[in-house]
């Protein structure tokens, strides 16, 4: 009996060691990943520009509810990016991103909680390695965006609200509310786990009680009255946030869900010249390989998901978020390329695919030994697939190098013109680096020569959050510096 203990003590301490380190490798990825790109766009340069407008002072206490000027959705991402300029003490894209990369961290121990209790061990490890090497978890953990804090607030919600059924918890119930009530800062979208559970309690025989326990009605009033502030000042201010709704989204067969699981695959078959206008290429896909894994694995599950709740809860939450986002789509009026676009509306989904391809990943490497040979090369060619993309000198995730090129050198033309001086530098450097065409490099060395003696007598930032175009008066001091160097071409098309 004690020799059983012992082995027993052994191999929890051995599970506790991978799980740190799973866990830190997650956390060390992500991190990384978040040094390697600029501001990603103007939303996220937003997040940083409503961060500097917050005061924890209580001399200058400045804690808004929104920021009716800038961005319409719930300020939670703002807060989190001024957290970390304080907790690092000075204002920088890897300081407001910080906390995003601890709670992608985060998510993969509790990833790992909810699937070892309600599944088992295997799948539970399988499910956060799998995260880890897969790029659309990762990445949009690098980026302080509100995606992020959707795919965590699912995850966390998630796992209170299951430890409530399984335990049979009032307090867990309610607590549910809490969590939900917090994510809705984060962004308006985690409204939908309340059908998601209510389908689920009723689809469930044994959890169909709940119905009749007040606690459960009490937990959505408390998520409604945590968030009613924030729905109180976006219609006092008349925010667009509310109305976007019906302004973008409208009912029709929509790609959107499919392109998040499978739009690296369908990028090869369109025509490069419309790619940067029908997809939102900075934002993550999955790979195309761990889609169509996640794509079997869904189907796998509905066909053994007889005697374990979670895997019908993780049914639920995908199919709902697939079919909810397939039949919704941009309105063409409001948005003129909604084809493949906002494929991060169905980001809920994704946690819960890689969990069920998980558990049918495990289902075969208990079967033959060839079959854990291949899943072991999927997760290494994972690996290798995410070390590449983070890599990357832009943020740029269809697989078209020329492309990728093509817009990091209109990127940086667009910050030299605006006066962000320091993005620009990076940028040209990256494209002298990257790029093969003589024409991009004669560029990138002139504009980096004008910035190498604007240098002189300007601080060239590292991080800019003030939005300004550049003056005539700049503009004929670059034209000027050209026609000093002898440059006259580059000259000349300034001063046109």
């Amino acid at each position: 009996m004690n020799i059983q203990n012992s082995n027993f003590v052994k191999t929890d301490v051995f599970k506790k060691i991978i799980l740190f380190i799973i866990v830190f490798f997650s956390f060390s990825i992500i991190f990384y990943a978040s040094t390697k790109v600029l501001l990603n766009g103007s939303d996220e340069e937003e997040h940083y520009l409503m961060a500097s407008e917050i005061s924890f002072s209580p001399f200058s206490l400045h804690l808004p509810l929104g920021f009716q000027d800038i961005d319409p959705h719930p300020p939670l991402v703002a807060y989190f990016v001024r957290l970390g300029f304080l907790l690092f003490g000075q204002e920088s894209i890897v300081s407001g991103r910080f906390l995003f990369v601890l709670l992608g961290a985060i998510g993969i121990f509790i990833v790992f909680l909810l699937v070892s209790r309600g599944i088992d061990v295997k799948v539970a490890f399988l499910s956060i390695i799998f995260l880890c090497v897969e790029k659309y978890y990762v990445c949009h953990f690098r980026y302080a965006i509100e995606e992020g804090f959707v795919i965590f607030f699912t995850i966390l919600t998630t796992y209170v609200f299951f430890k409530a059924l399984i335990e049979d918890s009032k307090p867990l119930m309610l607590l549910t509310g809490v969590v939900a009530g917090i994510g809705l800062y984060g962004k308006e979208t985690l409204l939908l786990l309340f059908p998601i559970y209510f389908i689920y309690l009723y689809s469930d025989r044994k959890f169909r009680f709940w119905f009749k326990v007040k606690e459960l009605y009490f937990a959505v009033a408390i998520a409604l009255c945590i968030f009613m502030p924030f729905i109180i000042f976006n219609f006092s201010n008349d925010l667009f946030s509310i109305k976007m709704v019906d302004y973008y989204a409208k009912f029709g067969v929509s790609p959107v869900a499919l392109t998040a699981l499978l739009g690296e695959f369908f990028s090869y078959f369109v025509d490069k010249s419309v790619i940067i206008d029908i997809f939102d290429c900075e934002y993550p896909l999955m790979n195309w390989m761990a889609g169509l894994i996640v794509t079997c694995g869904v189907v796998y599950s509905l066909k053994n998901v007889k005697g374990n709740s979670l895997v019908k809860l993780l049914l639920i939450i995908f199919l709902f978020n697939f079919g909810l986002f397939s039949i919704i789509k941009n309105d063409a009026l409001a948005e003129p390329n909604p084809f493949l676009n906002n494929t991060d509306w169905p980001s809920m989904m994704i946690v819960s695919g890689v969990i069920l391809a998980s558990y049918m990943l495990i289902s075969l490497w208990n079967k033959r030994r060839w079959h854990k040979l291949l899943i072991i090369f999927f997760i290494v060619y994972l690996g290798v697939d995410l070390i590449q993309t983070i890599n990357l000198p832009e943020s740029f995730y269809i697989p078209q190098r020329g492309l990728m090129l093509t817009q990091l050198k209109d990127l940086a033309h667009y910050d030299l013109d605006r006066g962000y001086y320091g993005y620009a530098k990076k940028r040209f450097e990256r494209l002298q680096k990257w790029s093969n065409d003589e024409e991009t490099l004669e560029t990138a060395r002139l504009n980096l020569l004008y910035l190498s003696n604007l240098a002189k007598s300007e601080e060239i930032k590292e991080y800019y959050i003030p939005k300004k175009n550049i003056s005539p008066d700049e503009i004929m001091k670059q034209a000027e510096f050209f026609f000093d160097i002898g440059e006259n071409d580059a000259a000349i098309e300034r001063y046109q």
